[in-house]
């Protein structure tokens, strides 16, 4: 995809509660939303990656890219022009994630709480 700064970022609350407790990461936020801003389409990093269409981060259609090996920031690229959907700063064990020890009930809730987080993404959106 070509170069695009029509390219829009929308933030909800959960994101804002999150990047304060993350605010050491803000250099690395910015840097992430620089890249997605310049082309939506160009991994940030190698783990940029969706979620597992079968899990409920991925029946949301989310993505993740890392921002330290431990944090990762959840989004969802939407529409032409794009919109970058910005849905927070979780650790492995926030979001249920972590390889050696998930936990499936905290990815469901973390998914049921991030799917109110943008009214303007109706359920639809979310489903395959």
């Amino acid at each position: 995809m070509a170069e695009n700064n029509t390219s829009t970022i929308a933030i909800c609350p959960k994101f804002l509660e999150t990047s304060d407790k993350y605010n050491n990461l803000s250099g690395k936020i910015e840097e992430f939303i620089a890249t997605k801003k310049h082309n939506p389409l160009q991994r940030f990093g190698a783990s940029d990656s969706q979620f597992s269409n079968d899990g409920p981060l991925g029946k949301l259609k989310i993505s993740h890219a890392h921002l330290t090996h431990d944090v990762s920031i959840l989004y969802r690229i939407k529409g032409s022009p794009a919109t970058i959907y910005l849905f927070g700063l979780f650790s492995h064990k926030e979001s249920g994630t972590d390889k050696n020890n998930p936990n499936r009930n905290v990815t469901k809730t973390l998914a049921k709480t991030l799917s109110t987080q943008f009214p303007d993404l109706k359920e639809d959106d979310f489903l395959f």
